[in-house]
């Protein structure tokens, strides 16, 4: 995203970024994969469409309380 990195706040999404459409999101996800070394779960991908969420769902998938 070309965002300053304060503007990235747990309700960042596409309805408040329009650069983060079908292609960027699914880019987010495969970056996180890789990054954290983690598999979401297919069905889960679609949902994980704000920052709060995808951070949670890392968290998560760490194992980190």
């Amino acid at each position: 995203f070309d965002v300053d990195e304060s503007e990235i706040t747990d309700d960042f999404s596409p309805t408040i970024n329009e650069s983060w459409d079908s292609i960027t999101h699914l880019m987010i996800i495969t970056t996180c994969e890789d990054d954290f070394e983690i598999v979401f779960n297919e069905d889960d991908i679609p949902e994980l469409n704000t920052f709060k969420k995808l951070k949670d769902e890392i968290i998560k998938l760490k194992g980190i309380n």
